[in-house]
């Protein structure tokens, strides 16, 4: 087979270009053998000249149409990629407790409800709340029912958990939360207007720090929540 039918047999679906370089072909054999359709070998190769154009793709133009379609979807994606997530926004649903320590002023960790403390805290979308952190392996009351506890089971329930709800605001400048804690088990707390400075957010991770405890030695507690699935 010549190059001619090579050629034209690649780039001619419908085979037209093909007919047209085995036409082209056959003359330019004509013209080996004496023969001078000069005229017309060059009428028909410029007629594959115009169908080979027709049959290759304009590269230029297609490598700038998919550049224009890859500039658009990123373009479609720029603001939400770009768009940071509300303080408010991220924290509105359910989170189970990491960790809830005291921090010592030489930064030492210790654990406010001794270790693997169990919680579970809640944030609405309409500004509600919910916390409650409670001492993992609480000794069982003896009696069984639990307005009969001793002294010490009582002490251990109350100095084992903490818990209070109400409603809540986000400060997203400031990065805080704010509790208007309407009822705790900590009595004291009942009514108190609470801020929580957040220290670190992300749709995964939720960390602020609470007021310190009173024990000397101790500057500031911590508590870290991770979001439930």
């Amino acid at each position: 087979m010549s190059n001619a039918e090579t050629v034209g047999s690649d780039l001619a679906p419908d085979g037209h270009a093909a007919a047209v370089a085995i036409d082209v072909a056959e003359h330019a054999g004509g013209v080996a053998g004496g023969a001078d359709p000069a005229d017309d070998l060059a009428q028909k190769s410029k007629e594959l000249s115009e169908n080979f154009k027709e049959f290759v793709p304009p590269t230029d133009n297609a490598t700038n149409s998919t550049k224009d379609l890859t500039e658009k979807m990123k373009a479609a994606k720029k603001p939400s990629d770009d768009l940071q997530k509300s303080i408010k926004d991220q924290v509105v649903g359910a989170w189970t407790l990491l960790l809830a320590d005291n921090i010592k002023d030489d930064g030492t960790h210790v654990s406010s409800y001794g270790p693997n403390p169990e919680g579970l805290l809640v944030f609405t979308a309409d500004g509600r709340y919910s916390l409650q952190i409670v001492r993992y392996g609480r000794p069982a009351f003896a009696s069984k029912n639990r307005m009969a506890g001793t002294a010490d089971e009582n002490k251990a329930v109350v100095q084992g958990m903490i818990s209070h709800f109400g409603t809540y605001t986000v400060d997203e400048a400031g990065k805080s939360l704010t509790f208007r804690i309407a009822a705790s088990s900590f009595p004291n707390w009942d009514g108190t207007v609470q801020k929580r400075p957040v220290t670190a957010i992300t749709d995964e991770v939720l960390v602020w720090n609470t007021p310190a405890p009173s024990a000397a030695g101790y500057v500031r507690a911590e508590v870290a929540w991770k979001k439930a699935k």
